[in-house]
């Protein structure tokens, strides 16, 4: 299990990192009330993103059931 969570953060910086390259250069936009930088866009996905993993988290992961 270790070696798998270390494995999915050395992904997450190296995919991460990459995204990053083409999510900078993007404009400035709005969500609703609040306007989102061009330097906050990365930050942005990365918190969009940590939220989904924890609702699948919290709804895939299930503890075996005892026979």
């Amino acid at each position: 299990a270790v070696g798998a969570v270390g494995t999915a953060q050395g992904l997450g910086a190296i995919i991460g990192s990459t995204a990053s390259i083409f999510l900078y250069p993007l404009p400035a936009f709005a969500l609703g009330s609040i306007t989102v930088p061009e330097h906050a866009i990365p930050f942005l996905c990365c918190g969009v993103t940590l939220a989904i993993s924890a609702v699948l988290a919290l709804t895939v992961i299930h503890e075996k059931k005892s026979c």
